[in-house]
């Protein structure tokens, strides 16, 4: 099948067998199964499509307890730019591979070796929360990446967007945050959903001066302070 052919379906299908050979043996035993992937002990991802946008966006959904209904699943999207779909699947994955999966596997593992930890009172942190941040990724030519990347670093953005980021919480114990800035571009995303008022938030904190555009974006999970095991 031509890559410029592929249906939505078959671009889940893709994302799926390359997630689950890049996890295969690195952290247990990884089986795509269509487009979703079953994991070691009770684990599972999903992939779907991200509704609204072109090919090679998709969403992936880490499953903590697939024997659970209940159980939280732990979302984000996965986009890349290219001329190909399969391309534009493959640097998708990466992407998340590279900044999304570190967190989750703090989380499964609590070692501190994956992603940073801070507590509700750090700096960086998220008041009444503990945070798990992953890497912040940069995009744009490499001068004005690094200057913004060296920037998100230490900017307190979690706090400055508390407000409105808490009333969009929708689960009492875990709680995925997708953060994208750049000049004129803002988005949160709260458990896979686009938040407006934490979005609009985002767009109002002052950037630093940059050459061109460039944007960051982080995924970080808040984690209740009683503990990972709450309600979806």
């Amino acid at each position: 099948m031509a890559a410029e052919s592929m249906t939505r379906e078959a671009q889940c299908a893709l994302a799926a067998t390359l997630i689950a050979e890049r996890l295969d043996d690195s952290v247990g035993r990884w089986r795509a199964e269509g487009s979703h992937i079953i994991g070691p002990g009770t684990t599972a991802i999903g992939v779907v499509e991200h509704e609204g946008t072109e090919a090679g966006h998709v969403d992936i959904g880490f499953i903590l307890d697939r024997k659970r209904s209940e159980a939280p699943v732990l979302w984000d999207c996965a986009a890349a730019a290219g001329e190909q779909t399969r391309a534009r699947i493959e640097a998708a994955v990466d992407g998340w591979m590279t900044g999304t999966w570190p967190v989750i596997r703090e989380l499964l593992s609590g070692r501190g070796e994956f992603a940073a930890r801070c507590s509700g009172t750090h700096p960086l942190g998220l008041p009444g929360w503990h945070i798990l941040r992953g890497p912040l990724l940069a995009f744009g030519p490499p001068r004005a990446a690094a200057l913004l990347q060296d920037w998100a670093l230490t900017a307190p953005l979690l706090s400055r967007i508390a407000d409105p980021l808490l009333r969009a919480f929708d689960r009492p114990a875990l709680n995925g945050i997708r953060l994208s800035i750049g000049p004129g571009a803002a988005q949160v995303r709260v458990n896979g959903r686009l938040d407006g008022p934490a979005s609009k938030a985002l767009a109002a904190i002052p950037l630093p001066e940059l050459p061109r555009f460039a944007a960051v974006r982080c995924y970080t999970l808040a984690v209740s302070p009683e503990g990972p095991r709450g309600a979806a």
